[in-house]
């Protein structure tokens, strides 16, 4: 009778167990081959733990189900049909729903998938179950694998996955901590009169939903950077999605020329970096990040002495490689909180508090030397979340969504609100550090949007809205301080070679960007131009400081236009590409969206075009081209040279 019961219990269970790990092991090769060259092999270790669980549970389940039958009928199962039946239910029923998921993520870039590739995702795996089960019906009984029909056969080939791959989590267990970090290093005699660089970059920042009285009561710290920085109005980020925009604020390139597109792309190791370009000109580089996009795994710590990736405290000390596991959403997704969360968001990202003690920790380290940091900051992304610290700073009271459900508008302008305080107080912290060390006046710090609060506005995915970023850059000379705003439209690529200047370096190779401080008001009109893109829908847009040209393709093959005159139309609300009046225009900008195109996306490496730098003088019309514009003398000595 114990036998009988074993041959009825086991086979369900053991064939059910191997299934789901079968199904976790595919899953996460595909996100290993997804992102290749990570070198974080853990995620194969969580899945095989993850997934055989799973399985075992169903087959507990299918077990019971073939005891029912057995109580109803009285007919024995053949083991060996029955562990392949168990095996297929769970293999075919888990790798459905996986598969679903991840062809929509990861080809289609949707969050589901349609009626008629669900359709035919189905026939598919339903097709592979009845071929598999033709030809392996009773290999178990008839074959060496007959030993998979007894649980030491099944366990010892499950425990056997489970140390190969625990053995490969501990090779890459301390691939994406913090680098080792580096000696103290003298001040190089060509940097004595060259600043520190900090570069802060955050993501969602929106300043202009802000009323300035309000933002000095809620940020005083970024209230204040502002006042004593050069502002840039009209600063245009590239793509919408955060870690492209770091991207590119990293290698001077748009996302088509840098390839870090899409979750998983990993930042080429042939592209010149800030950290490299400034690492070899004597600066000591160092970063703090939060975002799992831009960690080590996928290369962004290139160049970088140190690059500490603050990790978020994901279930069951998940790593880049297993977050992503669908299992692993599931459960997060079933343990999150509302969207807006009371307490701590850090099973989402660390917040600022963290991100400013490990640069002060860093700052401790090599403020006396000189130094480029760069710090990345989530805390404005979704989740938002509430800080008692500082919820009377917001306007108004934040109200905790029951069940899940949206929140009001209101409700979520002041948890956005709080959040911004937050974020300014963990900026505070370097900022005072930096002032009570006597460094923030031999520093220039860079304030910069990734993106402007995308996941809660609509509209076109490049739109204004969307992709007009803050970008602040406060200068080491007092004289500059002034507060001064430049409606010059500038571009996120162009940040890195301002740094570069101001540190005395040599720009990288292949930089696609211009230094703003002096040149970027000398260059033609069509060299100052920003190429936008958007990679889930193929979007591309050209924009100017007047005109917007918007091209996406449809899914019939068509092309949808939208031209835009920014001077008159800045909330994009008045489409003129079917006027005719306007059609002078739009050709015109068709033409430069495919030049840009053409020269930032799909032309070999090329040199830059030669500026005026170095020993080469300014003549008087170029100092007045900088003064209409609102560049200070201070910025250039040898304008002064020449008189007012």
């Amino acid at each position: 009778m114990a036998d009988s019961r074993s041959q009825l219990l086991f086979p369900p269970v053991l064939g059910a167990l191997l299934g789901g790990t079968c199904v976790g092991l595919v899953e996460s090769l595909h996100i290993l081959g997804q992102a290749f060259g990570t070198r974080d092999y853990s995620g194969i270790f969580q899945a095989v733990v993850l997934y055989g669980g799973a399985g075992l549970i169903a087959g507990a389940l299918l077990a019971a189900g073939a005891l029912l039958l057995y109580l109803a009928f009285g007919a024995m199962p053949d083991p060996s049909r029955s562990w392949t039946v168990s095996w297929l239910a769970v293999f075919c029923g888990a790798g459905f729903f996986v598969a679903r998921g991840v062809i929509a993520r990861d080809f289609l870039q949707t969050e589901v998938l349609t009626g008629p590739a669900q359709l035919w995702l189905l026939l598919g795996v339903v097709s592979f179950g009845v071929v598999f089960y033709l030809f392996t019906r009773n290999a178990l009984k008839k074959t060496f694998f007959s030993f998979l029909l007894h649980p030491l056969g099944t366990g010892a080939t499950y425990g056997g996955l489970l140390l190969f791959t625990l053995l490969f989590a501990l090779g890459s267990a301390l691939n994406n901590r913090a680098g080792s970090d580096v000696a103290p290093r003298p001040v190089a005699p060509s940097l004595t009169e060259r600043p520190n660089l900090l570069l802060v970059a955050v993501r969602d920042l929106d300043l202009e939903s802000v009323p300035p009285d309000e933002l000095d009561r809620l940020a005083p710290n970024l209230a204040r950077l502002q006042r004593e920085s050069v502002v840039f109005t009209q600063a245009m980020a590239h793509a919408p999605a955060p870690r492209e925009s770091f991207a590119s604020l990293l290698t001077a390139q748009v996302p088509c020329a840098h390839r870090a597109v899409g979750p998983t792309a990993v930042l080429p190791e042939e592209v010149d970096t800030l950290a490299e370009v400034l690492g070899r000109q004597g600066y000591t580089t160092g970063a703090v990040v939060t975002q799992v996009g831009v960690s080590p795994s996928f290369n962004f710590g290139q160049g970088y002495d140190t690059f500490e990736f603050l990790r978020p405290r994901w279930l069951l000390r998940a790593s880049e490689a297993s977050y992503r596991l669908t299992i692993q959403a599931l459960l997060h997704r079933w343990l999150r909180p509302a969207s807006v969360v009371a307490g701590s968001a850090d099973r989402h990202y660390r917040d600022a508090t963290e991100v400013s003690g490990a640069a002060v920790d860093w700052l401790r380290r090599h403020g006396s030397e000189r130094w480029f940091l760069t710090l990345q900051f989530s805390d404005l992304g979704l989740p938002l979340v509430q800080h008692p610290q500082v919820a009377r700073l917001a306007a108004e009271p934040l109200a905790q969504a029951s069940g899940g459900g949206g929140l009001s508008e209101a409700d979520r302008d002041a948890a956005y609100r709080g959040e911004l305080a937050w974020l300014d107080r963990g900026l505070g912290t370097i900022i005072e550090y930096l002032d009570e060390h006597d460094l923030l006046d031999i520093s220039a710090v860079a304030v910069v949007g990734l993106q402007r609060n995308a996941e809660m506005e609509g509209g076109s995915p490049l739109s204004d809205e969307r992709l007009r970023v803050p970008l602040m850059l406060r200068l080491p000379d007092a004289d500059a301080r002034s507060g001064r705003r430049v409606a010059d439209p500038v571009r996120l690529v162009d940040l890195a070679p301002t740094l570069t200047e101001l540190g005395g370096a040599q720009e990288g190779a292949d930089w696609q960007g211009v230094p703003l401080l002096r040149e970027y008001a000398l260059r033609d009109s069509s060299q100052r131009a920003a190429y936008l893109e958007e990679s889930v829908t193929g979007a591309r847009a050209v924009r100017d400081g007047a005109w917007k040209l918007t091209s996406e393709r449809r899914a019939d093959g068509s092309t949808r236009e939208a031209l835009f005159f920014l001077s008159e139309d800045p909330l994009e609300r008045d489409n003129l590409a079917h006027r005719d009046a306007a059609r002078w225009k739009l050709d015109q900008k068709r033409e430069e969206l495919a030049r840009l195109e053409q020269e930032l996306c799909h032309s070999a490496p090329r040199a830059m075009p030669p500026r005026s730098r170095g020993g080469q003088p300014l003549t008087i019309e170029d100092c007045e081209v900088l003064r209409r514009l609102g560049y200070q003398e201070g910025f250039s000595e040898r304008c002064s040279e020449l008189g007012p």
